[in-house]
């Protein structure tokens, strides 16, 4: 389970021990900075939001013990998002620009990366790494071969492409695609559906302030999407089963297949050419008003399960 984020006034009582007055100095102004200019940092909060899906599609893939925690601008050096789990702690930086360096400028990226790495360390961060995500591929590629030696082992550089609208964000890359499929409730989402279910994202973690367990963050999205997002925990899903009345009622309608594998009622007629899925969760008093019908009046033809439906 990741620590609890270390407060402010911590932080900066470990950054004045580690560091000298002027990097602290810089320190302020830059978290400062930050702070202000946060809701207006596009780019990033798309970068963020594509993190956010990961890790819960990891999540999903296999299931932690806790929920990762994910953080906007720390006080830290490296501080657009990071991400903290069990055994790994992410920094990332987030340019959108068309040239960048490792030594340019008069606080060059390669030395605040060199001073996170070393604020981590002094704060017994587990497996810290630090990553600089662009939207260029070209500049990707040329500042990974110049990658400071010193850097080698715990630093890296990403390409995410910036763009003009979700949805063309979406089409043109294919790791997204299959994080957000993961999270959609039903197996066979949309462009649409993957569209929503982003959004929903981004709106929750544009209001983050701070550091948020990644299941609360999350939540916040279902809340905005319920119909798009799969139901959650996982591990109270994956034990979803259709109580045995329910599913002995169903077993005498011809041709019905169903499952609740991403905790909504999803149903399928070959013969008839239809299938749907239910607007509401397995937890909602609707699926169960639901079953209700079912269990009291056992359909026995595809036209009285229609029927029933909500």
């Amino acid at each position: 389970m990741p620590k609890k984020p270390i407060t402010q006034h911590a932080m900066r009582k470990i950054v004045g021990v580690v560091f000298d007055a002027d990097t602290q100095a810089y320190l302020e102004r830059k978290h400062t900075g930050g702070v202000s200019g946060k809701k207006g940092t596009r780019y990033e909060d798309l970068v963020a939001t594509a993190k956010m899906a990961k890790l819960a599609s990891d999540y999903l893939r296999k299931p932690a013990s806790k929920w990762p925690l994910i953080e906007e601008q720390a006080y830290a050096f490296v501080d657009d998002v990071i991400t903290k789990e069990a055994k790994k702690t992410r920094y990332y930086q987030c340019k959108n620009v068309k040239s960048l360096s490792w030594g340019g400028g008069t606080r060059p990226i390669k030395d605040d990366f060199r001073k996170q790495l070393q604020l981590c360390d002094a704060c017994n961060e587990p497996n810290p790494s630090v990553r600089l995500v662009v939207s260029k591929k070209s500049l990707a590629r040329g500042l990974k071969k110049r990658l400071p030696a010193s850097l080698q082992k715990r630093a890296s550089v990403e390409h995410f492409p910036a763009s003009s609208t979700v949805n063309q964000l979406i089409f043109k890359n294919k790791a997204l695609r299959k994080w957000l499929r993961s999270l959609a409730r039903k197996a066979h989402a949309t462009q649409d559906d993957l569209e929503v279910a982003f959004k929903a994202l981004l709106s929750a973690w544009i209001h983050l302030d701070g550091a948020s367990n990644l299941y609360d963050l999350v939540t916040v999205a279902r809340k905005q999407s319920p119909q798009v997002i799969r139901a959650f925990p996982v591990k109270k899903v994956s034990k979803v089963s259709a109580p045995p009345r329910f599913v002995q009622a169903l077993a005498g309608t011809p041709d019905l297949t169903y499952d609740l594998n991403r905790g909504f009622f999803s149903w399928n007629c070959a013969k008839k050419g239809m299938s749907g899925i239910l607007s509401e969760d397995c937890d909602s008093e609707e699926f169960k008003r639901f079953v209700e019908r079912v269990v009291k009046t056992p359909p026995t033809t595809f036209e009285d399960f229609w029927a029933q439906l909500p």
